[in-house]
């Protein structure tokens, strides 16, 4: 009897966390899309799709063909928003290529989009679930922020939200001290950063160590797998076409982070997002002295990645990536 009820417990220790992704895809989406369906930690429940690094529709189609390549076109993607709250979108073609994935190309899907759109699908996921579900959005908030307002009643079935963007001390990608994805939607990171609902901001911080390059992924070059294949030629891009060492992988380190949390060092720290500065808006406020004082009401809620032990999660990150590991 004794046998049977540690069983239990190690099988209900080991359950797949349900997660929620919320793309842009973008080079680094593709790569933690394709690292969320892999991990067996993981239950990925749905996709859901914002503009960011490349226009909507273009997202919606790269995440659609990405689970297919990845066989698991049974997880259902929905379409989310086009725009930000406020202002103009902006793109990363630049950095991720006209298409989005580095100018790969790969087959059309065959899966067709959920009906009722991404709001619409987080909140049945969310419904269904019998236990909390885990946001993981690595653009723009915009999706998620809309979410909040829209289904308030539905904020006790988000168990976190794990936020790929900001930076606490390192220098910014657009402007010296802001991140793409919280300048595409300041607003929207507000609401989020303010709504109570536990958050990590996995930033610049930790990100821009975590840096693939093409000599870590050379045992792929002409792989028979077509996820090898993809991985080498994305990375392949930033060296052959950008000219940089690698692909910094943004968004699969804030997945690893879900996976294994000792991939990051984090601390608990109050966190605002500047809206209104002329040289920093979209700039995320983390106050690490003893005393926060900046604002009234400063709590320490958000759980902020200021380290990261960068070659064990990119070594974990090809392991997940491998075909020898499926």
């Amino acid at each position: 009897m004794l046998t049977g009820i540690v069983t239990l417990s190690l099988t209900l220790l080991a359950a797949p966390r349900p997660v929620i992704l919320d793309v842009d895809p973008g080079i680094d989406d593709a790569l933690a899309i394709l690292l969320a369906v892999r991990s067996p930690e993981l239950d990925v429940r749905a996709v859901t799709v914002v503009f960011g690094n490349v226009e909507l529709d273009l997202g919606v189609s790269n995440a659609l063909k990405l689970l297919e390549l990845a066989g698991r076109t049974d997880i259902p993607v929905g379409r989310g928003e086009a725009a930000p709250l406020v202002g103009e979108a902006l793109t990363a073609k630049n950095v991720h290529g006209e298409n989005g994935i580095g100018n790969v190309i790969l087959p059309e899907p065959k899966a067709k989009l959920y009906e009722g759109g991404a709001l619409r699908l987080i909140a049945d996921t969310l419904a269904a679930s019998s236990e909390p579900v885990t946001l993981l959005p690595v653009g723009p908030l915009t999706n998620i922020a809309l979410f909040l307002k829209v289904h308030p009643e539905l904020r006790p079935k988000i168990r976190e939200i794990v936020s790929m963007g900001g930076t606490a001390a390192a220098p910014g990608t657009v402007r010296p001290t802001v991140s793409f994805n919280i300048l595409n939607d300041p607003e929207a990171a507000s609401i989020v950063y303010r709504s109570g609902i536990p958050v990590t901001m996995v930033g610049l911080d930790v990100t821009s160590k975590t840096v693939l390059t093409p000599e870590r992924v050379a045992r792929f070059v002409g792989s028979s797998d077509p996820i090898e294949r993809f991985v080498a030629a994305v990375i392949a891009f930033h060296r052959n076409v950008r000219g940089a060492e690698g692909a910094v992988v943004h968004d699969p380190l804030a997945v690893g982070s879900v996976i294994d949390p000792s991939f990051v060092t984090t601390e608990l720290l109050p966190v605002d997002v500047e809206l209104r500065g002329e040289l920093t808006r979209g700039q995320m406020v983390v106050d690490r002295r003893a005393e926060a004082t900046w604002r009234t009401g400063a709590v320490k809620s958000t759980r902020v990645a200021l380290d990261v032990d960068a070659d064990r999660f990119l070594s974990f990150l090809l392991e997940r990536l491998s075909s020898k590991s499926h």
